[in-house]
């Protein structure tokens, strides 16, 4: 007796070799015995001894089958593997040419905000806000720069050390008199640099912040403090 389907194909495991496979039941009183066990039912000796090759050679065809699928699935596993290794190498190589064109970028980012110049080639980072606002903040202390500097240039104008007079302030006291020329004295050196950089902005038509009655500017035809927002 089984408790096997009926009249349809099934998979079952073999009373006699234990090999699970294909059968099909028209009676629960069928024996569950595969074609292959069929010619060697019995007890006789010779029965018995023919199970035992049968089922040896039957085994041995098993083991070889269950080989040769793990040798099958082995070599489909490593192809994955090697398929994803070839993936990930890709997309190893491309987040680095990523990075790349990134640290350029930034590169780029750093000189633009270094010299206050808009390049092309990173106008797509100053819509991000953050970077904008970065922007506006370093453009306001620019311009507050500029004014303290045109400010103190008109005050140098009149005073600071007169080369044709040693000792003396061009404003006509001694320096040791000249509480004005003491008070930006320590500021002269950074108010020429300042000078000779604006000097060259306006020689390239630039935006500078020197004030309109600065002999280059008036030389040139250049405006007062010429800012634009950067944008």
């Amino acid at each position: 007796m089984h408790n096997y389907p009926l009249f349809q194909e099934v998979t079952a495991d073999c009373e006699c070799c234990k090999i699970p496979c294909q059968m099909w039941f028209t009676s629960v009183s069928d024996q569950v015995i595969c074609k292959g066990c069929v010619g060697h039912l019995g007890d006789s000796p010779v029965r018995c001894a023919q199970r035992n090759r049968q089922h040896a050679g039957l085994y041995r065809s098993e083991l070889l089958i269950c080989q040769e699928d793990r040798q099958s699935d082995l070599r489909k596993h490593e192809a994955e593997m090697q398929r994803l290794k070839d993936r990930h190498a890709q997309k190893v190589e491309q987040l680095e040419r990523e990075l790349a064109a990134q640290r350029v970028e930034l590169g780029d980012l750093r000189a633009v905000i270094r010299n206050g110049e808009l390049n092309p080639a990173v106008e797509q980072w100053f819509a991000d806000e953050e970077v904008r606002d970065a922007l506006d903040k370093r453009n306001r202390a620019y311009r507050s720069r500029d004014f303290v500097f045109a400010a103190l240039w008109g005050v140098a104008r009149v005073h600071r050390p007169d080369e044709q007079n040693d000792g003396f302030c061009t404003c006509g006291r001694k320096e040791s008199k000249c509480q004005v020329l003491q008070a930006i004295e320590p500021e002269l050196r950074a108010l020429d640099d300042w000078e000779d950089k604006q000097i060259e902005r306006l020689r390239d038509d630039l935006d500078h912040g020197l004030p309109w009655n600065h002999p280059e500017v008036l030389r040139l035809g250049g405006g007062h403090l010429r800012h634009r927002r950067l944008s």
